[in-house]
């Protein structure tokens, strides 16, 4: 039977720097694209089971009367599929190759920090930790991918809460900085060791565990990137092992005049539009 190119790669698993030349570029490519359809769909297949195990833990947790040890486990039941469920969204997003095919509307960029900040205050509050919140005066709006600008902000803000011990600092500010919107987030946590940082954001770059145990798979911060990139902006950072990290994004094209006041989103008062 005649083995093609393509099964024996499969069927060997990789292919040597040796070999390479062999293959044509459309079968390779044609392999690739087999292989990212086999992991997004195994993604969204365990996407269901692990939210009804979630929703499942939720709701025994609130059946009375159980005991100490009980909610303990219910609790590792929550944080395990949580985790997993993270990871699954972080797979499936890392395989949609065309990020320029983006669902682009007009996003409060404040608001939407307000709204991680106001889910994770379990998280915040079970670490004692303390998020101070300085943002340019008016609304700051973006024409973005909603989906897109919550991944940043969860990563950025979620790393920055992982990182930093019990009653730590946390601050985050927006600022406009040559014609676009910056968002820092700063923390006084255990820093990025550095011989790690060259690597931090590249899907190699490996996970750590967080102040408090929490897991991490080292994908967020190369996702993030792809997704600023795509928008025309940038993002980078600075850190001291044992001292702290500061991200900062930055996104393009301010257009400075303020909304006219016939427009429904300058209704609160002076707004500012971005466009990325």
């Amino acid at each position: 039977m005649k083995v093609t190119k393509a099964q024996h790669i499969k069927s060997n698993g990789q292919v040597s720097p040796d070999h390479l030349q062999e293959y044509d570029n459309s079968e390779l490519l044609s392999l690739l694209k087999e292989k990212d359809q086999l992991i997004s769909t195994v993604a969204h297949d365990l996407r269901s089971p692990l939210g009804s195990i979630s929703a499942l833990a939720m709701l025994l947790g609130q059946e009375g009367e159980l005991s100490g040890g009980q909610i303990e486990l219910l609790d590792l039941i929550k944080t395990a599929t949580n985790y997993s469920l993270k990871l699954v969204d972080e797979l499936l997003t890392s395989k949609k190759a065309d990020l320029k095919n983006l669902y682009i509307k007009e996003i409060d960029v404040h608001a939407t920090i307000r709204n991680y900040l106001k889910f994770s205050q379990h998280l915040i509050d079970s670490k004692g930790q303390h998020i101070s919140v300085n943002f340019l005066d008016g609304d700051a709006l973006l024409m973005i991918d909603k989906e897109k600008l919550t991944r940043v902000i969860d990563n950025l803000i979620g790393n920055a809460i992982k990182f930093t011990p019990r009653g730590g600092k946390i601050a985050i500010s927006t600022l406009i900085i040559a014609n676009g919107l910056q968002i820092t987030v700063k923390d006084n946590g255990i820093g990025i060791p550095e011989n790690i940082q060259p690597q931090i954001f590249s899907i190699s770059g490996g996970g750590r565990s967080g102040t408090s145990g929490e897991k991490s798979h080292g994908l967020g911060l190369s996702i993030c990137k792809r997704i600023i990139e795509e928008q025309g902006g940038s993002i980078h950072f600075q850190s001291r092992s044992g001292k702290g990290t500061n991200f900062y994004v930055w996104l393009p094209k301010l257009r400075s005049e303020p909304l006219s006041s016939s427009d429904p989103a300058a209704e609160d008062g002076h707004k500012f539009r971005l466009q990325a």
